[in-house]
């Protein structure tokens, strides 16, 4: 089973840099880039599926109209995290 989430360690290896130094820009990467903020209640730990969209895009956040309006989600994880207004299992 695949882990579902990133650890700070683990991002580092992504962005090929070290922990500390990733650590004093994931604010700014967040601000100006759209970087996926940490998970809530989830001290430390990143949503896998949304940094890999962040990645995948090219470190733009992905548009508007591809979240939902609810939560501000993808629509594959509006589903599974609760927001389900107008939604079904398939998407």
């Amino acid at each position: 089973m695949q882990t579902m989430t990133y650890t700070m360690d683990q991002l580092a290896v992504a962005f090929q840099r070290s922990s500390a130094t990733l650590r004093q820009h994931l604010d700014m990467l967040s601000k100006t880039h759209g970087f996926p903020e940490r998970l809530p209640l989830f001290d430390g730990l990143w949503s896998r599926p949304a940094v890999d969209a962040w990645f995948a895009a090219n470190g733009k956040p992905q548009a508007a109209s591809d979240m939902s309006p609810a939560t501000g989600a993808p629509p594959e994880l509006a589903y599974r995290y609760g927001d389900t207004a107008g939604m079904t299992m398939g998407g």
